[in-house]
């Protein structure tokens, strides 16, 4: 259906026909209406029947009439961040944007992130429905892979990623802090909290590759009949998943402090390359790491644990 544009200026408009058309809108799609009063009793009328299914944006505010654009959105409110990241990596950047984190935060409704962060929930529902008529930056659909693919993609990926990169940023963030640490003591605790997040996630990476990793492949083993289950030393692989997850969410709490310190990656007037660089590369690991934890906290840990569950009884 095509935008449609309704006139009720003078006539009293029937708010059960402008809902029948709003219901034959598909999400994306919207009616503008004109009038020549503010039509706040349709809003009060949507939100009762149609709550966190509709976006109203005032086009024209008066003095002699009113134009109001309704658009039908999908309701996401009670869907979980971690889950609505995993069906579609495209919202992400939408998260991010409103900082709802969806990888330390998953496991909350949307709505409740919005509650939780005083942000209008149907800004950020309306926001979701512009992706949808996006084109697709990526085609892969990790939510659609086995446990033994998304590991792989992790190992071969992410972790090779970080461990090349990481100790060639420390050595920036450390002559940074040198050069510049008198006059930008900020440059001091990014290289301090760089260190630690260094250390943090290489030894988390050996956790991951030596503990966790192995009894999930071995897990799947056993679901497709290559192998026996045997009851890990851990007991269960809830033991193992809550460590990462714990970690991942220190990491996150370290990436935040590194965006605060740096004012989010801005770069002073006599900044010199090193400087430069030390800020792209420090973006660019935190993008990174925003989908890598993702991978794990919202897809590979919840398909793990169902598999699991297959055979503990």
């Amino acid at each position: 259906m095509e935008n449609i544009e309704i006139r009720a200026l003078q006539e009293q408009f029937n708010q059960d026909a402008l809902l029948e058309t709003f219901d034959q809108l598909q999400p994306g799609e919207s009616f503008i209406l004109v009038k020549n009063q503010n039509p706040l009793s349709l809003y009060s009328r949507l939100e009762q029947d149609r709550k966190h299914r509709f976006y109203w944006k005032y086009l024209k505010r008066g003095p002699h009439y009113w134009k109001v654009e309704v658009q039908r959105i999908k309701n996401y409110a009670d869907r979980k961040l971690g889950n609505l990241v995993a069906e579609n990596y495209r919202y992400a950047p939408v998260f991010k944007e409103f900082e709802l984190d969806y990888c330390q935060h998953g496991e909350q409704t949307l709505e409740q992130a919005c509650k939780r962060k005083h942000i209008n929930l149907e800004e950020v529902l309306y926001h979701l429905s512009q992706v949808e008529h996006m084109a697709d930056r990526s085609k892969i659909k990790f939510n659609e892979w086995n446990v033994e693919q998304l590991i792989d993609y992790i190992v071969d990926h992410h972790h090779k990623y970080l461990r090349e990169k990481l100790p060639d940023v420390l050595v920036q963030a450390q002559k940074v802090a040198k050069k510049h640490g008198r006059n930008y003591s900020e440059t001091k605790a990014i290289s301090y909290h760089f260190s630690l997040l260094h250390d943090e996630i290489m030894e988390h990476m050996k956790k991951e590759e030596k503990i966790l990793f192995p009894y999930i492949k071995k897990l799947f083993d056993v679901q497709n009949g290559k192998a026996e289950f045997e009851k890990p030393v851990f007991q269960t692989v809830d033991n193992p998943i809550r460590k990462m997850v714990s970690e991942h969410d220190i990491t996150g709490s370290e990436m935040k402090l590194l965006r605060k310190y740096s004012n989010d990656y801005t770069l002073p007037e006599d900044a010199c390359e090193t400087f430069r660089q030390l800020y792209e590369n420090l973006k660019e690991i935190e993008e990174d790491l925003e989908l890598h934890i993702h991978l794990e906290n919202n897809i590979l840990f919840p398909k793990a644990q169902v598999i699991e569950k297959e055979f503990v009884a």
